[in-house]
């Protein structure tokens, strides 16, 4: 071992002896200055997600944003249960009677055939006076002679314009042409048709039961016909011409028993009175027939 050395030097030239065990280590140094900082390091790999943290307080409400477009109408929904009915008004005043009226025939004039039929008024709105102005037919071809046959027929047609007043004081025939053929009313001064009496004139017809068809115009001043037939003092009907209205119109009377007769003819014979409803005894009728 060298005599200078410490802590493990070779000594030259020494001779070939061995190392000889180390020394205690020695007392810590002063720790010297700091050397430069080295590089950064490159990113090293993510950690594990932490745990969710505390739920912080709700922030202040934002101010209202702008109105959206308005969406599509709904279905309607179902209806609701009616309402309860509603008081009654008060009744209104009456209102003022109405003037009655009244309708009468005035003249009727024949003209030539080819000539219009004309209706004129001269009377007023409420009291009418019809004129009538009728065309005569053109003139039928003749007819070929009929075989001869016995006295007796049946679907008789008569018209009330060739009857005969009989008795009251409606004892003047009056004729118009109304659309419903010719119709015939008898009147007069005084009170018309009151309980008058007329007939027609005489038919011929074989024995049988029939149906008896008048042509009549009806309103509400018109009277009530009971029948006889010939001078009979039971009636075989009646025929009311009271309407609270107006119309024409065929009215009939069954079960007509037509006895047998010279030469089996007959008349029928009528008086005129009215239903409590009428406020008159006019009489207007047309043709007549039976069947």
């Amino acid at each position: 071992m060298c005599g200078r050395c410490i802590g493990g030097c070779s000594c030259e030239g020494g001779g070939g002896g061995g190392s000889g065990p180390a020394g205690p280590q020695g007392a810590t140094g002063p720790q010297g200055a700091t050397g430069p900082q080295g590089p950064n390091g490159g990113v090293g790999p993510q950690g594990a997600t932490g745990p969710q943290g505390v739920t912080g307080s709700q922030g202040l409400t934002g101010s209202s944003g702008p109105q959206g477009a308005t969406g599509p109408q709904g279905l309607t929904g179902p209806a609701g249960a009616p309402g309860a009915n509603g008081a009654n008004g008060t009744n209104g005043l009456n209102g003022a009677d109405g003037l009655t009226a009244t309708v009468s025939v005035g003249t009727v004039t024949t003209v030539a055939s080819g000539n219009p039929a004309i209706i004129t008024n001269s009377g007023t709105a409420n009291a009418g006076i019809f004129n009538f102005t009728i065309p005569e037919g053109p003139q039928g071809t003749p007819g070929t002679n009929g075989t001869n046959g016995s006295n007796g027929f049946i679907n008789v047609r008569i018209n009330h314009a060739q009857s005969t007043h009989l008795a009251g004081v409606a004892n003047l025939m009056t004729i118009s042409n109304s659309g419903y053929g010719l119709i015939g009313l008898f009147n007069g001064p005084g009170v018309p048709a009151l309980n008058d009496s007329f007939e027609t004139i005489p038919f011929q017809i074989v024995p049988g039961t029939y149906e008896l068809s008048i042509v009549v115009t009806r309103l509400s001043n018109r009277g009530l016909i009971t029948w006889y037939l010939d001078s009979d003092v039971v009636p075989f009907g009646t025929t009311d011409l009271y309407l609270n209205g107006t119309d024409g119109v065929v009215l009939k009377v069954p079960g007509v028993v037509i006895p047998a007769s010279v030469n089996n003819s007959h008349k029928l014979r009528a008086v005129v009175t009215k239903n409590v409803a009428s406020s008159g005894y006019f009489i207007y009728m047309g043709e007549m027939w039976f069947k």
